[in-house]
């Protein structure tokens, strides 16, 4: 898949956990092209001790198949690193706005953490968007009703095809049939 180590970047919600599932078999698959010993892949995820994001990913990595294919990487931190890290941020990002501060001090740790391992990272990073959904764990996953599975549908058919940038018919599927089946389990249950 790549000429460098790489990982996934992991929060435990559907984006991520989307992307992790699709490609971890082809992790595998050029792991055992390159022949000799299998290595996990490396997923990070940041977040403070028992954070929801880090409970989620946890979860994640357990239905991934645990740490026989994940090498998972998690990094904590506390409320002074965030207060520390404060003026870095300001200074990098080149903004006082409150959003992009509070975001970026995370990912900046996540950043650090990845560097340290690999040189590229794939991520998930903004399907939670395409989705109109941002659930916590991907095992309490909840669908309300079939009108969500319609609307994530039309919108994921809908968007723009841009040069470079494209998102494919079978993706769509997948995801649709994700909604479906998470949608049945939940009926069954109740």
């Amino acid at each position: 898949m790549a000429d460098v180590d790489y990982g996934f970047l992991l929060s435990g919600g559907v984006d991520s956990a989307v992307v992790s599932n699709i490609l971890l078999p082809l992790y595998k698959e050029a792991q055992l092209e390159k022949g000799g010993e299998f290595k996990p892949i490396p997923t990070f995820t940041v977040g403070m001790e028992n954070s929801p994001d880090v409970m989620a990913a946890k979860a994640v990595v357990k239905d991934l198949g645990g740490s026989k294919y994940i090498n998972h990487i998690i990094r904590h931190f506390t409320p002074d690193e965030v207060f520390d890290m404060i003026p870095k941020i300001v200074y990098h990002m080149e903004t006082y706005e409150a959003e992009l501060i509070r975001s970026s001090i995370p990912n900046w740790f996540l950043a650090e953490a990845a560097a340290k391992e690999v040189k590229m990272v794939l991520t998930g990073e903004g399907k939670n968007y395409v989705m109109i959904v941002r659930p916590s764990p991907l095992s309490s996953f909840r669908v309300s009703n079939t009108s969500l599975i319609l609307r994530c549908r039309r919108t994921i058919r809908g968007l723009p095809v841009l040069p470079g940038c494209r998102l494919s018919y079978g993706f769509a599927e997948r995801i649709e049939a994700y909604l479906w089946n998470a949608w049945k389990h939940q009926s069954s249950q109740n």
